[in-house]
């Protein structure tokens, strides 16, 4: 026995279309439901109750399958017969799948990104930024397109997608785009985001990972306070350095500057810190030196930054300058004129600052027995470790009838201790034999005159008033005066022959003669 399956295919709209062209194609698909239905009838067995069932025939559009049935019935069974139709043929066929109607599309293109992840390291907080250039690369077979690129995730602030050729672009198969990002990370730590490209790509949007850590610069100084102490006015001290160390985890270019208001006086060498960057645990010299050009307390900050300005550390420096004085210093002390009418007293500026001469009188109850004839002091300021000089001349009255004579030389000068007065005296000779005139001893035999406390030409002069010669000027230097005479030999009053030389010695400096 066989069982008769069937299958109708459902009427689609193209084979409605058909039947509606004509009466031929309406009896066809009755014919068809019809000879169905009869097989039905007929597979339920004859009226014997048994047979052989006959496939029937199906009409057009219909499919039809004859399968064999486990049921065994007699051979002797002799089905119905179906008269077929003249339009129609029902034959035996295997189950068929419909036709697909969709083409299988074409292979799509894969975005990739190179390198795959990107790190930026540890970067300053705040400091400079960092560039990475990445690549977008078509790794398929078939273009696609770019909508745009961007930065997202939880530190999307700290990178920055600056300049990209792939916005906007069609990648074809093995083409590639760049996208320059840049890293500056906000605080310290961890930071993370993801550079995300939108795209018609399979699986998009495509993300990069993007990575760095932020960290703070950290620098010390060693010492961290440098102190000069005392330096004289316009000299220089010895150099003194201060050792700048790196104590963070990331590089920094030291920026090494002087603040306040007295930056003048010092002069700093920075050149082993300034245009490198100083890795960690790295270190660099900074030089120092104390110039002073005025008095006073001179402090100053030695400040350390980074690229960003920002102050890392900072030392103190000081130096002090004291006040700047003149220092006077008089020779001779005292002015005697007992045996020289005029004598000549050397004022010397020893002190740091310029001395200034104010004024020069003659005081004292005989100061009108003296007279001030030259005062080269008062021309112009003294400069430091220079001298100038000022001549006194004893002018007896016409009738001396006093034995003795004193009084004061008054210097007022800038000094602390101004002013200085200087002691004049004058004493009457004690009278011997009045001679009848020079004797032939004493044209051939004279006394030597003093010649201390005068300039070298004016002991010259002297000298040869009394019929000597000046010998050997030697120069020495000492407290007294420059220029002066302050030592002879024969001494004063010593008899000596005619045209004997006197040698003199006059304070100087190492510069040369002086005379």
């Amino acid at each position: 026995m066989y069982r008769l399956d069937f299958r109708v295919e459902g009427l689609t709209e193209e084979r409605l279309r058909r039947s509606r062209q004509g009466p031929r194609g309406v009896v066809a698909v009755a014919l068809g439901f019809l000879a169905a239905i009869l097989a039905l009838r007929t597979g339920t067995g004859g009226p014997n109750g048994g047979g052989e069932t006959t496939p029937a025939a199906a009409a057009t559009g219909s499919t039809v399958t004859a399968s064999p049935s486990s049921t065994v019935v007699s051979p002797s069974t002799t089905p119905t017969p179906v008269s077929p139709t003249p339009t129609s043929t029902a034959t035996p066929t295997a189950t068929a799948p419909a036709p697909t109607e969709t083409e299988t599309p074409l292979p799509s293109g894969v975005l990739a990104f190179e390198p795959a992840h990107t790190e930026f390291g540890v970067q300053p907080v705040k400091g400079i930024p960092v560039l990475r250039t990445l690549r977008v690369a078509n790794g398929g077979a078939a273009e696609f397109h770019i909508g745009g690129v961007s930065v997202s995730g939880s530190a999307a602030e700290d990178f920055v997608a600056r300049r990209n050729d792939c916005t906007g672009r069609a990648l074809s198969p093995g083409e590639t785009c760049t996208v320059e990002v840049s890293f500056v990370p906000r605080v310290a730590g961890a930071r993370n985001a993801f550079l995300v490209v939108a795209d018609d790509a399979p699986g998009n949007p495509h993300r990069l990972r993007l990575s760095g850590t932020g960290a703070v610069p950290s620098v010390a100084v060693q010492p961290s306070a440098l102190d000069f102490g005392e330096q004289q006015i316009k000299t220089a001290s010895s150099v003194h350095s201060i050792t700048v160390r790196n104590t963070g985890t990331t590089g920094v270019k030291p920026d090494i500057r002087l603040q306040g208001d007295a930056v003048e006086q010092y002069s700093l060498n920075a050149e082993d810190c300034v245009g490198r960057t100083l890795e960690p645990h790295g270190s660099c010299r900074v030089n120092l030196q104390f110039r002073p050009s005025r008095e006073g307390r001179h402090a100053v900050t030695l400040s350390v930054a980074d690229g960003t300005g920002t102050r890392l550390a900072s030392a103190s420096v000081i130096g002090t300058t004291p006040k700047s004085v003149p220092i006077v210093r008089v020779h001779p002390g005292t002015l005697d004129f007992t045996n020289a009418s005029a004598q000549v007293v050397a004022v010397q500026n020893a002190g740091t600052s310029s001395l200034i001469i104010t004024g020069v009188s003659l005081d004292g109850p005989d100061r009108t027995a003296f007279r001030v004839e030259a005062n080269a002091c008062l021309q112009a300021p003294v400069p430091m470790q220079s001298a100038c000089t000022i001549r006194v001349r004893y002018a007896p009255p016409i009738f001396p009838f006093r034995a003795s004579r004193t009084a004061e030389l008054v210097i007022g000068d800038n000094a602390p201790d101004s002013p200085r007065r200087i002691p004049l005296r004058w004493s009457r000779p004690t009278p011997g034999p009045t001679p009848a005139g020079p004797g032939i001893g004493d044209v051939l035999f004279p006394k030597v005159p003093s010649v201390l406390g005068l300039s070298v030409e004016k002991a010259r002069q002297l000298l040869e008033e009394h019929g000597l010669r000046l010998g050997k000027v030697h120069q020495e230097p000492s407290d007294n005066p420059p220029g002066i005479v302050f030592r002879q030999n024969p001494e004063a009053e010593r008899q000596v022959l005619v045209s004997t030389k006197v040698d003199v010695w006059v304070s100087g400096t190492s510069d040369g003669p002086i005379y």
